[in-house]
């Protein structure tokens, strides 16, 4: 990105398309910098927005849609007791739900709606990704070279979280069957890789993704084993064998032939092991 001598809004919106395309992590570098240097030049910037002889908004900020759009996406950022961007929400859902869509593009209109629905933060990056790819597509002042970046980038990013999945999917009905073996219990291995997919979303958290999709799978049948299945008895067994290591410790029943703690402490283990080799964790 070399926009350097941009300016601040050209800058701004331009970064906003890269982030909303899918784009950030090629250019993590870049946005930093700049956010940086303008974040340092302008402060806190709300209160510029504010005529303070009444307390409220200015009313003429309601006839901007674009801005008042990146007004209720940066509100849901707020921390606790941040009294002016609660007042700065309510302003822009207040102008956004009532706004005139004749006086506005189509590709404005859907944007107002899609973000009214569900804001940014909130949803799944690469989903999102796939909207904003379809309607940057629309745009008048669309940049091509950006766009197809934007479609090879997603391209790509599928192709890797396809391998995350069928790599998965592997474990689970070849390695350990739990599915087959607990009738009883979720077969929750495409709801929990999904939920990772959220969690860390960038395609080079692959050995993230796949450890927490091993734990969260087995934290899921582990609860309905404890919910549905055992007796009193049976998950006292259980519990004492998994918290005192016995990683093979022996049915005491038919009924517990299928549950067995080499699976849950066998596959936390090498998730662990896999996470701190590769060091490839966000958090």
């Amino acid at each position: 990105m070399h926009y350097t001598d941009a300016e601040p809004r050209t800058l701004l919106l331009l970064i906003d398309d890269v982030q909303r395309l899918g784009l950030r992590h090629r250019f993590e570098e870049d946005i930093g910098r700049a956010l940086d240097r303008y974040i340092s030049q302008g402060g806190y910037i709300f209160k510029s927005f504010m005529d303070h002889s009444r307390g409220k908004f200015f009313d003429n900020l309601g006839n901007d849609i674009k801005g008042l759009l990146s007004l209720y996406e940066a509100t849901h950022l707020a921390f606790e007791g941040e009294v002016i961007l609660e007042e700065a929400k309510e302003f822009a859902i207040e102008h956004l739900q009532g706004f005139n869509s004749v006086n506005i593009g189509k590709n404005l209109q859907d944007q107002v709606v899609h973000s009214l629905d569900l804001p940014l933060h909130r949803r799944m990056q690469w989903q999102d990704a796939c909207w904003h790819i379809k309607s940057y597509r629309m745009r008048k002042d669309m940049n091509y070279g950006l766009l197809e970046l934007a479609v090879l980038n997603f391209n790509m990013v599928q192709s890797i979280l396809q391998e995350d999945l069928q790599h998965m999917s592997r474990w689970w009905n070849n390695s350990i069957n739990l599915g087959n073996k607990l009738v009883f219990a979720r077969d929750w291995l495409m709801e929990c890789f999904f939920w990772t997919v959220g969690m860390a979303c960038d395609p080079q958290f692959s050995s993230c993704r796949r450890g927490l999709t091993r734990v969260t799978s087995l934290i899921t049948t582990i609860d309905d084993v404890y919910d549905i299945y055992g007796t009193l008895d049976e998950l006292e067994l259980f519990t004492d064998a998994v918290e005192s290591g016995l990683i093979c410790a022996r049915p005491s029943s038919k009924r517990q032939s299928g549950v067995s703690t080499r699976s849950p402490q066998r596959s936390m283990n090498t998730s662990i092991m896999a996470g701190s080799q590769s060091q490839e964790f966000p958090f």
